[in-house]
């Protein structure tokens, strides 16, 4: 080989050597960092990252044409579409092709399904793993639900397919409960949702809302991968709030589903789930209110009846009371009449006597046994001679007459 060679000349050589040391096909793995769709020819661009970090150690540039895309997607159980996005690992069967003007490409003969979704279930059990040694599959459910769930901060993308149904079915419920919904954009599926789920819930003020509710719609195992992410599970099964899934799958069950407060089928069962928990806290307050109602009315009867008894047994009382104070006024009278009788009887015998000592003692009485009374000239009765003077002029009173008499 000369040692002056044209860039023509070069990539001549790398082709004939490629072609003759280079397998016709072989079967290769790597992840998709991008994959353009352009008038049904894929686009690929795979890499290798290294154990344990993204830096990438390795990287190529692929094409799947329209007709073998076609011819191998027959073959498939699943749709390739869901197979050949960004951010997936894949198993690939190539020939490496080079040309001298286009340089090196992979063209993709077949596509191994079974290796993107077996690796995904590899994760996904890894990632369970780790959750429920960190002890945060049940976190979230532990979370109190509020009895009336009116705030709601709805994590979707207002292109999401189930979004217009959650929100119809809750805007024109026929009960006539309001809410108040407050949209969080995100993406719904591919390598931006885990950053937009997380930034969007972040904003969520825990404060100002009843519940998180995570809203996408249907869609294939592979459209849903991403909501087996980790970081999107480790922020749910975290979050202040209780979370509520619908993202939209009737079979498979997504992680971010595992972890939530409570995981629905569809948006709309998300939306029932709401409506039949506001329901049944009315109904359990119509009939805590219908109780209450029945209790004061039963208590009510019961005071009735007892305020009757005691109505009766006063009057009753109050009947035997005034008997026996009757009763008493009229012991105490007979008792007052006997007594006052008695005692007008001593009375009066003591007035007798009274009447018979005072007769006894009167003067003239006092006179007719012997007694007299000296009166001085002035008419005042001698009760002591010292008092009497010679020369005095006396007065002596007898039973029948009187005398003067001069004192000498």
């Amino acid at each position: 080989m000369q040692d002056d060679l044209t860039l023509y000349e070069l990539n001549q050589f790398i082709r004939r050597f490629v072609a003759l040391n280079v397998p016709e096909s072989l079967w290769i793995t790597a992840e998709i960092s991008q994959a353009n769709l352009n008038k049904g020819h894929y686009y690929i661009d795979l890499v290798q990252k290294a154990e344990g970090n993204d830096e990438i150690i390795a990287q190529s540039y692929a094409v799947l044409w329209a007709k073998t895309f076609a011819r191998i997607n027959e073959t498939k159980t699943s749709d390739l579409r869901q197979i050949l996005k960004q951010g997936l690992k894949v198993k690939l069967r190539v020939r490496v092709d080079f040309h001298e003007k286009y340089g090196l490409k992979l063209v993709v003969d077949d596509v191994d399904e079974n290796f993107t979704y077996g690796n995904l279930a590899l994760q996904r059990a890894k990632i369970i793993q780790r959750l429920q040694k960190e002890q945060l599959v049940d976190k979230n459910k532990s979370i109190p639900l509020p009895w009336i769930l009116k705030k709601i901060a709805v994590l979707s993308s207002s292109t999401a397919a189930g979004l217009k149904d959650f929100m119809t079915h809750l805007e024109h419920n026929e009960y006539g409960y309001t809410f108040d919904i407050q949209l969080f954009q995100i993406a719904v599926q591919g390598v931006n949702t885990e950053m937009t789920f997380l930034d969007q819930l972040a904003k969520v003020d825990w404060t100002k809302y009843d519940v998180v509710c995570v809203i996408r719609g249907g869609g294939s195992k592979l459209d849903l991968a991403a909501f087996d992410s980790y970081a999107i599970s480790a922020a749910i099964a975290k979050c202040a709030l209780p979370v509520l899934t619908g993202i939209g799958h009737e079979i498979d069950e997504t992680i971010a589903d595992m972890v939530s407060h409570r995981s629905l089928k569809t948006p709309t069962a998300v939306a029932s789930f709401i409506l039949n928990r506001n329901l049944e806290v009315e109904s359990r307050i119509v009939q805590m209110n219908q109780e209450v109602h029945l209790l004061a009315r039963k208590q009510v009867q019961n005071h009735s009846l007892t305020m009757e008894r005691i109505q009766s047994e006063l009057i009753s009382l109050t009947k035997h009371n005034l008997e026996s104070a009757k009763q008493l006024l009229l012991n105490t009278k007979e008792q007052i009449d006997i007594y006052t009788k008695n005692k007008l009887q001593q009375a009066s015998m003591q007035l007798e006597q009274l009447a018979q000592t005072v007769s006894l003692l009167s003067i003239e009485n006092t006179l007719k046994r012997g007694f007299t009374i000296t009166y001085t000239d002035k008419g005042k009765v001698v009760t002591d001679a010292k008092s009497l003077r010679k020369g005095d002029i006396v007065e002596t009173q007898f039973y029948t007459g009187k005398q003067k008499s001069k004192i000498q």
